[in-house]
């Protein structure tokens, strides 16, 4: 019954502000929005030099399918300069298509891997020179649409999440705190209280981002159910992260900086920008410890047509990290309360 009061009591005094409730809940909006900004400039885009201006019939159709590529742009290269135009990334790759007819050589500086792939395009165009080719695949360190909304998603709402529980280090400094404690109840009531406000306030922040990919018809390839099964999670994670980052401080200011640093942080290790996979071998390692990781590796999981329920991995992994960080939370607060 006291957990009730103190999540409705959270309630009316975040409506009394509605100008603040109403930009806090509809954040989502922005984030979805930048998200699929930030899909549209991560896209693959390679420039690819010829070493010949003397090409063969086959070649020519082989240059002008490669032409026709979205996200490839043709130029030509001089062998005087080709190791500076490789090592300045002037091109991306060089091709040579004056050897025996249907070979080449190709010269990059990118990773094995998308040179590996680049050599599969022109084998493939040498094969097939009228069918197009989408090269999304080349570029592996970077995210799918799905993995990288999700991590914006988890992002966001760590930080949305600190400034609603920061409303607790209003109250500890308001003496509202301390007036709790004289009153026969127990911190962790208190604590549980607020979560239920900050988890609600963070579920509806993640259904209204949904409606958002729905709306702007954002395909990630994930049934509706299963992401908002997902969020239950996510919203949970946020939302403890956010109680466990206000327990520690006795200022707001000081717990929003230190979240946004904190949320940073575990989105670079956790794959946002560059795919774990592609990451160091020790940085693979560190990356366990951030929760986006899972989440990402959890969105790639229910992309292939898997269900939120089919696997308990990452509803274990990610229930860990929520009691983690409501432990300190509620550790943190009884501290503040024996001082």
């Amino acid at each position: 019954m006291s957990t009730c009061i103190v999540f409705i009591n959270n309630f009316k005094r975040g409506l009394s502000n509605k100008a603040t409730f109403l930009i806090t809940a509809f954040i989502p909006i922005v984030v979805i929005i930048l998200g699929i900004c930030a899909n549209y400039f991560s896209q693959p885009s390679f420039n690819i030099g010829l070493l010949s201006s003397e090409q063969s019939d086959a070649s020519q159709k082989v240059i002008q399918s490669l032409k026709d590529t979205k996200g490839i742009q043709m130029g030509f290269a001089n062998s005087s300069t080709l190791q500076t135009d490789l090592i300045t990334c002037k091109f991306t790759a060089v091709v040579d298509f004056s050897g025996e007819e249907g070979h080449f050589t190709l010269l990059s500086s990118k990773n094995e891997s998308v040179t590996k792939e680049l050599e599969q395009l022109i084998n493939r165009y040498m094969a097939d020179p009228v069918s197009i080719i989408d090269i999304n695949s080349l570029e592996e360190t970077s995210l799918g649409t799905p993995q990288r909304t999700m991590a914006f998603i988890v992002m966001v709402l760590m930080l949305t999440s600190t400034v609603t529980a920061s409303i607790m280090i209003k109250d500890k400094n308001t003496g509202t705190f301390t007036r709790f404690l004289y009153s026969p109840q127990k911190v962790a009531t208190y604590i549980v209280g607020n979560i239920l406000y900050n988890f609600t306030i963070s579920y509806i922040q993640f259904v209204i981002a949904i409606l958002m990919i729905s709306l702007f018809r954002v395909d990630i390839g994930i049934h509706y159910s299963n992401l908002l099964l997902m969020g239950i999670w996510v919203s949970a994670l946020a939302t403890a992260f956010g109680t466990c980052i206000s327990s520690l401080f006795k200022k707001e200011m000081y717990a929003n900086l230190f979240s946004s640093c904190i949320a940073l942080v575990l989105s670079l290790i956790g794959g946002t920008f560059v795919a774990v996979d592609r990451m160091p071998t020790l940085l693979t390692y560190i990356s366990a410890i951030s929760p986006t990781r899972w989440v990402i590796e959890a969105t790639t999981y229910m992309e292939k047509g898997h269900l939120w329920f089919a696997t308990p991995k990452y509803i274990l992994i990610l229930t860990l990290f929520i009691l983690i960080f409501a432990i300190i939370a509620i550790i943190s607060n009884k501290k503040g309360a024996r001082k």
